[in-house]
């Protein structure tokens, strides 16, 4: 029989924590956890069904690190678990924000997914989700996922089945290319204009810090003291672009130094160093199987004339095949130099969910026209453009 949920007020401002709601699902057991102490506790069954290649953003330990560090940004926690025979087969963790359930840390995130052992199993876990979500009448609000995920296609496939609209839009494109053997195979295929970038800044980077150093860091050598080096870098430098500088924040600095400590995150750290120590560039990296991911990345603005961020990617190039990694991934991002160096892209869509009712189809209604809206003012703009 399903067991109600006994809300309880903690200490931390805006939180409201709730106990398992258990009851039986397709086959299975259906859980909905709300306290973190309960999360915790799915830390090996999580990381025993993170597939080899999974993003860092589905591991257990960027997860739980989120939903330590940025207890200001949720109201309630909603993790979903599915149990087949008492084994834990498939985990979709949430969050509850302003009447919306959202994934976690999508915020801060390229993309989320469902964690589960087979695509059957993520498939009866959202059913049960969905049918949960109609009797306590919630939408979802699910910013980035990806195309090349588990959740997206599943969505698509039993939303109306399950008695829920949907609007989905495309909300950005990840880059990637297949790596060559070296850094030397990848400048004879790559584009004129991107050897010739490549070439130029090697030669200005040895003319503006000769004697410059790499060096790469794994997850046991990441540390806080590391974190708060690169935030020095990034923010003193984030100027050059609009916002403030997202090492700004005391929790996010927090959150990535325990992530960054956790191995099943992958964080690795690529640094380009003066003779005398001083971090002119990083970039901060994940490694899964044979992927690599580039997460955030900063140079000093004073050797900007030698590409350092060029010569950390080209160095990248050359080392990251010896580490037996083939795919490089610059996740979500429209920055030019990125499709210069990609061959492929894949999209990561946002989608706003609803019970197929009045209200629900009003909502998606008038998100639709008003996406048309925008399409229609973005291709008059271009054509007044195209006609000067």
């Amino acid at each position: 029989m399903p067991a109600s949920q006994q809300k309880v007020t903690l200490p931390e401002r805006g939180i409201a924590h709730t106990s398992p709601l258990h009851r039986s699902g397709i086959g299975g057991d259906f859980q909905v956890l709300g306290k973190l102490s309960e999360v915790e506790m799915l830390r090996e069954d999580w990381r025993r069904m993170a597939v080899p290649d999974a993003m860092a953003f589905q591991s257990f330990g960027w997860n739980i690190s989120w939903l330590q560090h940025f207890r200001s940004q949720y109201d309630e926690i909603f993790v979903f678990v599915r149990r087949s025979q008492g084994r834990v087969v498939a985990i979709l963790p949430c969050y509850g924000k302003g009447g919306s359930l959202r994934l976690v840390g999508d915020e801060i995130c390229d993309f989320q997914d469902v964690v589960a052992e087979n695509s059957a199993e993520a498939e009866k876990l959202l059913i049960e989700i969905m049918d949960w979500a109609k009797r306590e009448v919630r939408r979802f609000e699910f910013r980035k996922l990806s195309e090349r995920g588990m959740l997206l296609p599943l969505l698509k496939r039993i939303l109306p089945e399950c008695g829920f609209v949907h609007h989905e839009k495309v909300y950005g494109r990840c880059p990637w290319l297949i790596l060559c053997s070296d850094g030397e195979e990848f400048l004879k295929g790559a584009k004129p204009k991107v050897r010739k970038r490549i070439r130029r800044a090697l030669r200005r980077l040895d003319d503006l810090a000769p004697g410059h150093e790499k060096r790469f860091l794994g997850h046991d050598e990441i540390t806080s003291e590391t974190i708060s080096d690169l935030g020095r870098l990034h923010e003193a430098n984030q100027h050059r672009k609009a916002g403030a500088s997202i090492f700004s924040r005391e929790e996010y600095r927090s959150f990535l130094a325990a992530a960054g400590a956790s191995e099943d995150v992958g964080m690795r750290v690529l640094e380009l160093r003066a003779a005398g120590g001083e971090l002119i560039a990083f970039d901060l990296c994940f490694e899964s199987s044979d992927r690599f991911s580039a997460y955030l990345g900063a140079y000093d603005g004073p050797y900007a004339g030698g590409s350092p961020g060029v010569c950390l990617l080209h160095w990248q190039m050359d080392m990251l095949p010896l580490r037996g990694i083939t795919e490089y991934d610059f996740l979500c991002g429209e920055e030019p130099y990125k499709f210069d160096y990609a061959t492929e892209s894949y999209e990561i869509v946002s989608a706003r969910i609803y019970p197929n009712h009045f209200r629900g189809r009003l909502a998606v209604g008038s998100l639709r026209m008003l996406q048309a809206a925008k399409e229609i003012a973005k291709a008059i703009l271009r054509k007044a453009g195209e006609r000067k």
